[in-house]
């Protein structure tokens, strides 16, 4: 999958690390996974694990419309 913060692209390792200094700035962080229509649900479900791993359970999964 492809994955983008605030409309920058990164790899997953660097969304880690995004999700790595959220939970240190703020454990209590809120995070939104918002994939497209067309993404495979094991895209959505590497950010969920992310998130679990940096301490971050407060997430939610919604969908947007398909790009492009």
């Amino acid at each position: 999958g492809k994955y983008y913060v605030s409309g920058a692209y990164m790899t997953l390792a660097e969304v880690e690390q995004v999700l790595r200094q959220s939970s240190a700035d703020n454990p209590e962080s809120a995070v939104i996974i918002r994939a497209d229509k067309r993404s495979r649900i094991d895209a959505a479900v590497q950010i969920m694990n992310a998130c679990n791993k940096m301490g971050l359970p407060n997430y939610s999964l919604t969908t947007a419309p398909a790009q492009g």
